[in-house]
């Protein structure tokens, strides 16, 4: 475990349940998660299940630009192009996040760029097959719209079209304004393929990989491990 994410994990002494009936790990929790990856990973549906789990704030970068899309009378994939030549769409959420890093505990971010601008949290990256990404899209009839596709009855071939233009899009953007590539991997501390995973699945190897983290450090003083009956509140 490389010593630099030993040194910025910050964990509590709170305690939840995992796994199934007869087979309970209890494990405490770190104060930031973030959470990059492709769309259609199920990142953001994992990361509400965390947060819920934890008693986390959740807070969706993707959401807060749709939202600023929204603001100025533009398709996501309108603001999009204009981030291509105008920075304003990427920094001034980038920015806020930054701060919200420095001064917020228990929370996760959702966003492509999120690992970089709170450099102290646990970075996890979802990775996931473009065809699956688009069945999954596809079969969910309140989601696709999110990814602008304009057909009246989207096919999985136009999904997956529009979700290559966004993944274009922010590798443009963010080489462009930060020099970063958020699809090299040596930038998370772990990277799960979620293509043959469902959402509870990739939540629990998420609490796997953490409790890992106690057994591979004695510095780290943040992960419990146990068996015992689920508690019946959070304990401080």
């Amino acid at each position: 475990m490389p010593a630099a994410f030993r040194r910025r994990c910050g964990f509590e002494t709170r305690t939840f349940p995992l796994g199934a009936a007869g087979d309970i790990l209890w494990y405490t929790v770190i104060m930031i998660i973030t959470i990059s990856g492709k769309p259609g990973s199920g990142k953001g549906t994992v990361a509400k299940m965390l947060a819920k789990k934890l008693r986390y704030r959740y807070f969706s970068i993707g959401e807060m630009r749709r939202a600023m899309a929204k603001e100025r009378g533009m398709s996501l994939e309108a603001f999009n192009r204009l981030g291509e030549k105008q920075g304003f769409t990427d920094r001034e959420i980038d920015a806020w996040q930054q701060r919200q890093g420095k001064k917020l505990d228990n929370a996760i971010f959702e966003g492509r760029t999120s690992f970089h601008f709170i450099p102290h949290s646990v970075k996890l990256f979802f990775d996931v097959n473009l065809n699956e990404a688009s069945r999954r899209i596809a079969n969910d009839g309140g989601h696709w719209r999110r990814f602008e596709v304009t057909t009246a009855v989207p096919t999985k071939t136009a999904i997956r079209r529009a979700l290559m233009k966004r993944i274009a899009s922010d590798s443009k953007r963010y080489r462009k304004y930060y020099g970063l590539d958020i699809f090299d991997r040596k930038h998370y501390d772990l990277v799960l393929n979620t293509t043959k995973m469902t959402p509870k699945e990739a939540a629990r190897a998420i609490f796997i990989f953490l409790a890992k983290i106690k057994e591979k450090s004695r510095n780290v003083h943040k992960l419990r491990i146990k068996k015992g009956p689920y508690p019946q509140r959070v304990h401080k």
